[in-house]
């Protein structure tokens, strides 16, 4: 082979090798592009608005937290299926305080510290619980915020999931006064040591003057004292002309019955609360009950076209049953609340700056504008939530009857 020749075929060579350098170079710089953009990809796919939960999921109060968690399922869902928020889904996380007060605070105070916004616990003792942590962290949350002197503690950021129970008390009692003028002389039943329940007491003391009414006792009731009917004794001694009951449906169902028998024939000078709304008392004491009234802060044969939908879906899941209590709609307007907050303040998903976005959810939720929840308008003045209170009389048979 010639010198030329030899020369061609090393040029030739190193050419060959310098492309396939460059060859290998750019499949390494499109591989890691690839990789970078699936990369990114997937954090954009992962990308969600998370809505954190604190319900007791297991322990005495777990049918409660149950349905708590449902509705938020089912209101994200609703969320998620139209868009999200923004075009970012909602993403729900639970954490089960197992009813333990301990367990609720120690959950408060990590949500506090990772998130600015949660919604529960769903209880009066629970709420009592972490509102110190609440006030500390300045992490707002809705809550069983249902009495003044807790919201008083935690304002701004305490904001109830229901209705306020003293307000609803006085808005069923006048009603009550409208439908029996007659009635003047009151006894109020409440449970024994239920701290919220005599603080609902000593308002209506002040109230009811203006109706005409007064208390003339403040009567507690205490099952293990012969199932009650020292309290109906006592009850009866006042001589009254009606009966407020605060007290819970388990005390409540006894003592009406102890009273039914011994003269109380008329059921219209009974009212209770919604506390003794409840599905056990009414299959149990079905004819003791008739006549007698009762508030709540949900009507379940509510006409709206969005209650309607969630009820058969509820029923659905839940082989047939309603809902007993408020848990449901509130729990199912709150999650749409905080979307109409996190869109009107524009946030993103992740906290761009954790204080100032709590304080910005806090500001919206304590004084919010009027919602459009599932079961008619509603708003937050001063972290109290007002909304419609349901009145119904009972009757043969149990029915609800609206008043």
């Amino acid at each position: 082979m010639g010198r030329r020749k030899i020369v061609a075929y090393r040029k030739r060579l190193l050419d060959l090798v310098i492309l396939a350098l460059a060859l290998l170079l750019l499949f390494l710089a499109c591989r890691r592009d690839s990789e970078n953009l699936s990369a990114s990809f997937r954090e954009k796919e992962e990308v969600t608005y998370q809505l954190p939960l604190l319900l007791p999921l297991t322990g005495t109060l777990s049918s409660l937290g149950e349905d708590a968690a449902w509705a938020a399922d089912y209101a994200v869902g609703e969320i998620n299926a139209s868009g999200g928020i923004h075009g970012v889904p909602v993403q729900i996380v639970k954490y089960d305080s197992k009813n333990s007060q301990q367990q609720a605070k120690k959950y408060a105070r990590e949500i506090g510290e990772k998130y600015r916004f949660f919604i529960g616990p769903i209880d009066s003792v629970g709420t009592a619980a972490i509102a110190e942590h609440v006030k500390e962290t300045g992490t707002p949350n809705i809550a069983a915020y249902s009495y003044a002197s807790v919201r008083q503690q935690t304002r701004p950021y305490g904001i109830t999931y229901m209705s306020d129970s003293t307000a609803g008390e006085k808005q069923a009692v006048k009603r009550w006064k409208e439908l029996n003028p007659d009635i003047r002389k009151t006894v109020v039943l409440v449970t024994k040591n239920e701290n919220s329940q005599m603080e609902t007491a000593e308002d209506l003391k002040a109230y009811l003057p203006k109706l005409s009414m007064s208390v003339v006792s403040v009567v507690a009731v205490d099952l293990s004292e012969q199932n009650g009917l020292r309290a109906a004794a006592q009850a009866l001694n006042a001589k009254a002309d009606g009966y407020i009951v605060l007290a819970r449906a388990d005390e409540y169902g006894p003592v009406l019955a102890e009273l039914r028998k011994r003269g109380i024939t008329e059921g219209r000078r009974f009212t209770a609360s919604f506390a003794s709304y409840d599905r056990t008392l009414i299959r149990t004491y079905a004819s003791e009950l008739r006549d007698t009234y009762v508030w709540n802060k949900f009507d379940l044969n509510y006409q709206g076209k969005n209650w309607k939908e969630l009820r058969r879906q509820y029923r659905s899941a839940h082989h047939g049953s309603d809902p007993d209590t408020s848990i449901v709609s509130d729990i199912y307007n709150a999650v749409f609340a905080w979307k109409q907050c996190v869109e009107t303040l524009g946030l993103k998903p992740e906290p761009e700056n954790l204080r100032k976005e709590k304080q910005a959810i806090a500001r919206w939720l304590y004084q919010s504008p009027v919602l459009n929840g599932v079961q008619g308008a509603y708003q937050w003045k001063n972290g109290n939530k007002r909304s419609a209170v349901y009145y119904f009389q009972f009757g043969a048979s149990g029915e609800l009857n609206s008043r």
